[in-house]
């Protein structure tokens, strides 16, 4: 167990260089089909989805971050209804909206397919069902410390640990993912390179003593002290040498498999890199040659030119909607100054404020919806290769197909330059 004071030690050194260095590999691109015309951009190959797109033919964006735009196209079929919603009439045609578009990712190379028509398709779920219900007996509260396993770590002004008086607290997850340690390993356990036991890490974030404020309503300084405690924790898990990354999570409501109602996070120190942050790793790599910077400092301010999905932005930080968003309303937080790590982050009020600014324009705009965030940041060890950490927020406003699920080819149906408009309004 370990408390920390609330006064804070200088920030720490970076554990290597920031700066991104240019990648020394490159990779072939495969054409995409004719049938569009008057574009020819560089395409993924047909088996490459989200998890190993960025090996064997991913694209590369050889400029940095240009946007590629290509017009979805397809072979109707031989019948098709001559009235009503599946019509295809000129004026049902036209009632369906802008023509779809195919768009890339310029860090994973991932295609998605922006189709805003499809949100006017009949019986389209507005949100998804809500469960959530007050909870007067909750573990989280303060006063209820002893009905949660011995805390991790906790900011309090006193020495004394498991008691009142914290403003953030860290716990095992009574439900772990990972283990630290696997009783009877060995006694019979059929271990092989392709078994491994899950250790690793499964931490609970309580991120304020209060129980029913929702995260754009907790405040600056609250939001700080959460923010600190992600890094305490990243920090502190840099020593166990079997955890390689820690992927930090919030979920937000039942819709988004939000547990229990008191505002918390989670944390999960794995013994691998996930299969996105690898593939970013390498988009990164690919689409950083030839930049300055890297492709994220480069869609920053090709971002910020554009304004169009631009949701908020302040002196440290930048959210936006992605040109390829995967769904409606996804949105990135990434730091303007160019930094590999979220631990080394010392504008933590910057960074506070516009998520609470992004937060309350999901409340706004959007009627509270479920969501989730998560931020994606360096490997706790090796080699610094080209990287720049950011949060996703993802709403959960309509149910994955088997399209997005069996193919990982997602399809948005709101297209994120009217994400924005309605988020940052």
């Amino acid at each position: 167990m370990k408390t920390a004071n609330r006064v804070r030690p200088e920030k720490r050194p970076a554990l290597s260089p920031s700066r991104c260095r240019p990648a020394t590999s490159r990779v072939s691109n495969r054409g995409l089909s004719s049938s569009t015309a008057n574009v020819s951009p560089s395409f993924p190959s047909g088996n490459s989805g989200r998890k190993n797109l960025t090996r064997g033919g991913a694209a590369r964006c050889s400029s940095g971050y240009t946007p590629t735009r290509v017009a979805a196209t397809t072979s109707p079929g031989t019948r098709t209804p001559a009235s009503g919603p599946w019509s295809l009439s000129p004026a049902a045609v036209a009632e369906q909206g802008p023509q779809p578009e195919l768009r890339r990712n310029p860090i994973t190379g991932e295609w998605v397919i922006i189709a805003a028509g499809r949100g006017r398709r009949p019986h389209a779920p507005d949100r998804m069902p809500q469960k959530d219900q007050p909870d007067h007996e909750c573990p989280f509260c303060p006063g209820r410390e002893d009905q949660t396993p011995p805390e991790v770590c906790a900011f309090r002004d006193s020495d004394e640990s498991d008691c009142p008086g914290w403003s953030a607290r860290t716990i095992p997850n009574r439900f772990p993912i990972l283990v630290s340690d696997a009783p009877g390993a060995g006694a019979g356990a059929a271990y092989s390179p392709d078994r491994q036991p899950a250790l690793g890490a499964s931490e609970v974030i309580i991120d304020t003593p209060v129980h029913d404020k929702p995260p754009w309503e907790v405040g600056l300084d609250q939001t700080v002290e959460m923010l600190k405690m992600y890094q305490e924790r990243i920090v502190a898990l840099r020593e166990e040498k079997r955890t390689t990354y820690v992927h930090i999570i919030r979920n937000h409501l039942a819709g988004a498999a939000s547990s229990l109602e008191h505002p918390h996070s989670q944390l999960f120190g794995l013994p691998f890199i996930p299969p996105t942050v690898d593939a970013e790793l390498d988009g990164f790599a690919r689409a950083s040659l030839g930049l300055p910077g890297c492709v994220m400092c480069d869609m920053v301010e090709r971002e910020e030119e554009a304004t169009e999905r631009v949701v908020a932005a302040n002196d440290g930080f930048i959210a936006f909607c992605p040109f390829a968003s995967r769904l409606p309303y996804e949105t990135w937080i990434v730091p303007r100054r160019h930094q590999v790590r979220f631990e080394d982050c010392a504008e933590l009020e910057s960074f506070a404020g516009i998520i609470i600014q992004v937060m309350r324009g999901l409340k706004d705009g959007l009627d509270n919806p479920p969501f989730n965030y998560w931020i994606h940041t360096y490997p706790l060890r090796g080699e610094t290769r080209p990287y720049h950490w950011h949060l996703e927020i993802l709403p959960r406003l309509t149910v994955p197909g088997g399209l997005e699920l069996g193919a990982d080819v997602w399809v948005n149906i709101v297209a994120p330059e009217e994400a924005a408009a309605r988020l940052g309004a």
